[in-house]
């Protein structure tokens, strides 16, 4: 079954589970499509176990016991759910949560800035109680409510509870959305079409891409591509965008100026909301924005 071999390689490169689905979209903010699709591919390997996946398990359970507390319910832990009509579309929540033997919902664990930790990490969490998560987590178990619901298990909403760096856990309660749902499936379908016809996915901004790009095209010959109307739209949208980007170059280093100049020889400039500040750096310093709540 789904549940005893979703451990394989096998099982692996064969479907997407739902923790892969915001990588798939583009909305990982550490794994690209391009990336995750040559893991498919074996082009890149499938990541090892790391110091923030080790705390994270180990978390787990002491973020799943406080979200039971407060939630007055039963947790059992999840198995990976295969859904009955995309057969390549796998989900595994953390937990089912149980008030009264009946199932009411999902819960899901995540530790936010257990290794590492800024302040843009943070901003992206609302406050406790609310539905405000990042999009990733949002399309992870909107995914798993769906494949849930498919297999006619009660998944009518998720409860994400995120540690945030030491903070006491919050509780978020994300609802099913079946527009949501269905529109971040069939994206995501797009996206293992590709792996399927070993097509990679289209372009994007991520340095994951350039990379790709290098090594598939290590060298350039002396022949010569006619640009058709497509290409041409592409070409000249990237010469304007270079002129745009030489030009914010020079905006910023005239703002720089007029900084330094101003702060002289003290290392902070603050202002409501934020500043700048000197950061030490191999090879000197530099001057970096900060914001803060």
């Amino acid at each position: 079954s789904a549940a005893n071999d979703r451990f394989s390689t096998e099982f692996i490169t064969t479907h997407l589970g739902a923790s892969q689905v915001p990588a798939a979209l583009g909305l990982d903010p550490y794994c690209a499509p391009i990336l995750l699709w040559q893991r498919y591919k074996g082009l890149e390997p499938w990541p090892e176990q790391n110091k923030a996946m080790t705390w994270g398990h180990r978390l787990e359970p002491v973020i799943a016991a406080h979200a039971a507390e407060q939630m007055g319910v039963q947790l059992t832990k999840g198995e990976t759910l295969q859904h009955p009509r995309i057969p390549w579309l796998v989900a595994t929540p953390d937990y089912h949560a149980f008030a009264n033997g009946v199932q009411i919902g999902l819960v899901e664990c995540k530790a936010v800035g257990a290794v590492t930790f800024s302040h843009a990490v943070k901003q992206r969490w609302g406050d406790d109680g609310t539905d405000e998560v990042p999009l990733y987590v949002i399309a992870q178990v909107q995914t798993q409510m769906l494949t849930a619901l498919a297999l006619g298990v009660n998944a009518s909403s998720t409860t994400v509870a995120a540690w945030i760096a030491g903070d006491t856990p919050r509780l978020y309660t994300i609802p099913y959305d079946e527009e949501a749902a269905q529109t971040i499936v069939t994206r995501a379908s797009a996206f293992w079409l590709c792996v399927q016809s070993n097509t990679p996915p289209p372009p994007d901004a991520t340095e994951a891409y350039q990379e790709y790009l290098k090594r598939r095209f290590p060298g350039s010959t002396e022949r010569t591509i006619e640009a058709d109307e497509r290409q041409e739209m592409i070409a000249r949208a990237y010469i304007e965008a270079n002129a745009v980007r030489k030009q914010a170059e020079k905006d910023e280093q005239f703002a720089r100026n007029q900084i330094e100049t101003e702060m002289m020889d003290h290392e902070r400039m603050t202002f409501a909301g934020g500043g700048v500040t000197w950061k030490s750096q191999n090879n000197g310093s530099a001057l970096q924005p900060e914001f803060w709540g």
